[in-house]
């Protein structure tokens, strides 16, 4: 849901706390471009506003179609500025408050992403290692990046940058 929603422009920010392997169930950027990996594990009307909704299903083959460069990360303390980035992404208030509690520190990190879409998908097979909650996997093997495009158009793309830091950055 969240990369079809990335893939199709309709959010560039994802709003992250932490998978169960990472250390204190706390995000962090270990790469700045990678590959978006498309999972069906969190997928839950209390997640995603239900209009969001895709049906999962299970595969044994990995079809990666998109690609995010960071362009920021801001730790959000305060949940009344998350309610403000709700017109920029399709996560259910109820889920922001949940993501936004969980753990020793309340906050949610909002990654800025310029994502951009494969002319051609990849596709590799599945293995058990991409299973469960993580923020990171290795993918086992480099892969090319001949041809993409930018799924939002530049002036699309910074209009909402700078809505998304201004809200952010507490204005």
């Amino acid at each position: 849901m969240v990369v079809s929603a990335l893939t199709q422009g309709k959010q560039i920010i994802l709003l992250r706390k932490g998978g169960l392997s990472d250390q204190e169930n706390l995000f962090s950027l270990e790469h700045k471009e990678f590959f978006m990996f498309p999972t069906h594990l969190h997928q839950q009307r209390i997640t995603v506003g239900r209009e969001h909704l895709e049906k999962g299903s299970k595969f044994d083959v990995l079809t990666l179609t998109t690609y995010a460069n960071s362009k920021g990360i801001f730790w959000v303390k305060n949940l009344n500025l998350l309610k403000k980035l709700e017109p920029f992404h399709i996560f259910s208030i109820d889920e922001i408050k949940n993501r936004f509690s969980r753990g020793k520190i309340p906050g949610i990190q909002v990654l800025l992403l310029r994502v951009y879409k494969l002319s051609s998908p990849v596709q590799i097979p599945m293995l058990p290692h991409f299973q469960g909650c993580k923020s990171w996997v290795d993918l086992g093997k480099e892969i090319p990046l001949l041809n993409f495009q930018p799924v939002l158009e530049d002036n699309a793309f910074y209009h909402q940058v700078k809505q998304i830091k201004k809200i952010c950055d507490g204005e």
